[in-house]
């Protein structure tokens, strides 16, 4: 955990194996949940891909319902090779 000035925390930890077989839509959380607003975008280094970026919102109670709260994070994930691209509303990764 590192501090990034202001009030942004960054958090680093490896996503479970069941995330990689599923389109999961939620994150569950302890008092809630993380939900995905938006599908991956490409986090380039200079012309060449080298990750994806989800954003996610913070819903306090169970998943699917719950109340929004104003808690935002945005979830960054590398890609295993130079080859594979960020997954796209309705289609699968290549």
């Amino acid at each position: 955990m590192a501090l990034g000035g202001g009030k942004e925390w960054y958090f680093y930890s490896q996503r479970p194996s069941n995330y990689k077989k599923n389109s999961i839509q939620y994150r569950p959380a302890a008092s809630g949940h993380w939900r995905v607003t938006t599908m991956d975008e490409p986090v380039s280094n200079g012309n060449t891909v080298v990750g994806c970026k989800k954003s996610l919102v913070f819903y306090t109670g169970n998943a699917p319902s719950g109340t929004k709260t104003d808690w935002i994070m945005d979830e960054y994930s590398l890609l295993e090779s130079t080859t594979r691209t960020c997954k796209k509303r309705g289609s699968s990764r290549t």
